[in-house]
């Protein structure tokens, strides 16, 4: 192949990983009976990147069309971006950049719950909380390994991160994490309103983000009364 190295019939090819390619290419002699190759390289002469040409055909009743059906499963494994070509015989029928777009912004969708997990912690006392994984992850996707809760202040600065158990620890079977911060990290972050997201590694140990939104520290509550010399002093006296 390539005694016909025309520059025409330019034709940019993009994919998305694990959506299918379906393409019908002109040539200018019948395709039933030719050797015919169709693939994506990193760049002229480079790697390969897909080999398309177990899926090209000669369609029924236009012998001068050559089919190209590209299973999503196929597509699902490719991550680079280049160069194709196809070829009918030594005659090249298109040609042109290809252009790959990640399969993170297509993955499948989370069940939507019931507002956001806005954590109220108080200074100084432990915070734990046993959180339910149903429905955060992708389907498919199974919790693995430890997590990482991460806290920012209002002005964008971090205010505080833990990373794995004990502080945040995956159940052996996936099923919840368990979050810890002891009084001494609780008191660290300050009083005041916080951001947090709270992320997780799946089986591929791709990170995912479970959950995300407020997180508010009070003072210490005031006790009911306050012992002093000479007696109580109410709660009410000191509000």
């Amino acid at each position: 192949m390539g005694a016909n190295c025309s520059h025409s019939n330019v034709l940019p090819l993009c994919v998305i990983q694990g959506e299918p390619i379906s393409l019908l290419l002109a040539a200018s002699a019948p395709v039933a009976g030719q050797l015919v190759s169709c693939e994506a390289r990193t760049q002229p002469m480079g790697r390969l990147v897909l080999d398309m040409t177990p899926f090209c055909t000669a369609v029924v009743g236009d012998p001068a069309v050559l089919s190209v059906e590209v299973p999503g499963e196929v597509t699902a494994g490719v991550s680079t971006s280049g160069v194709w070509d196809a070829w009918v015989g030594d005659e090249r029928v298109a040609q042109g950049p290809f252009l790959v777009e990640l399969g993170v912004s297509r993955r499948p969708g989370r069940v939507a719950q019931v507002n956001t997990w806005s954590p109220v912690l108080e200074l100084g006392v432990p915070f734990e909380r046993t959180i339910s994984l149903a429905g955060l992850l992708p389907a498919g996707d199974i919790a693995s390994g430890g997590g990482l809760l991460s806290v920012i202040d209002l002005n964008g600065n971090i205010g505080g991160f833990w990373i794995g158990p004990p502080n945040v620890s995956v159940s052996p079977d996936g099923g919840s994490v368990d979050v810890a911060l002891s009084g001494e990290d609780v008191t660290g972050l300050g009083v005041g309103r916080f951001t947090y997201s709270l992320g997780l590694s799946n089986q591929f140990a791709e990170r995912r983000v479970v959950l995300a939104g407020v997180l508010v520290i009070q003072p210490a509550p005031v006790p009911s009364s306050v012992l002093v010399e000479g007696g109580d002093i109410g709660a009410g006296q000191n509000r």
